[in-house]
């Protein structure tokens, strides 16, 4: 496997109700360090079922899970954080009842040193210094891209190497998703992880993306750059839906 390589998926077929029933057919992934790859394709095409499937949200009938040359196929979902996967789910799934400050404190639990969580807190409020002015605020009160950011924060007080992001911009106004996008392009300059994206926003995902996988029936249907994938032609017609 190639250094550079954080995280492959070979062959992986993955399912919610019963293995006769795979959502996912035998998908093959990769990403790179320091990569942002986005997984487009229409709806019910299985990009979230793999995001699910790494986190053990979705049952993996057959294939392997590589992250850093180890299998995590069969590693349970608390072990993944430890490593240096962080997930930031579909609708941010925030604490609505504590604190911006509490929330993150919440994505730091897996560190016993109180120094290095503060440390790590401190990285996060430098890259995102609304968070530490509305700290005292709680998630609730918040709007949706407000929340987002905390989702972002919250991620990042793990120190992970790899961050899965599911449909960040999902129902937030366009202004809000530019700022979203542009957070995803400053957290992997700022912080060096890598990136695996699923998101419905085609255009705004094929902007950041180094790569892109078309999803399609739980399988891939085209794996190359965005140049690459525009010069297909009917983008929408051959590969969305």
């Amino acid at each position: 496997m190639d250094s550079n390589v954080i995280l492959s998926i070979r062959n992986l077929q993955a399912f919610y109700t019963g293995p006769d029933n795979p959502a996912l057919g035998g998908v093959s992934i990769s990403v790179n360090r320091k990569e942002i790859v986005a997984l487009i394709g229409p709806n019910g095409a299985g990009k979230s079922t793999v995001l699910k499937a790494i986190f053990k949200e979705a049952k993996v009938n057959k294939g392997e899970i590589l992250f850093e040359e180890a299998d995590i196929t069969r590693l349970p979902a608390g072990s993944l954080a430890e490593l240096g996967i962080g997930f930031i789910p579909e609708g941010r799934r925030l604490f609505g009842s504590l604190t911006v400050e509490e929330n993150l404190d919440m994505g730091g639990f897996i560190f016993k040193d109180k120094e290095k969580l503060r440390s790590n807190k401190e990285r996060v409020f430098e890259l995102f210094p609304f968070l530490f002015e509305n700290r005292h605020k709680l998630a609730k009160e918040l709007s949706g891209g407000e929340q987002q950011m905390v989702a972002f924060g919250r991620a990042l007080m793990l120190k992970p190497k790899l961050l899965l992001m599911d449909e960040p911009s999902l129902g937030l106004a366009p202004q809000m998703t530019d700022r979203v996008f542009d957070m995803i392009k400053t957290i992997v300059g700022t912080f060096g992880v890598s990136v695996l994206l699923v998101e419905q926003n085609v255009k705004k995902a094929m902007e950041i993306a180094h790569r892109v996988y078309v999803l399609n029936l739980g399988r891939v249907a085209f794996e190359g750059t965005p140049k690459a994938l525009l010069e297909t032609g009917d983008l929408r017609g051959t590969y969305l839906g």
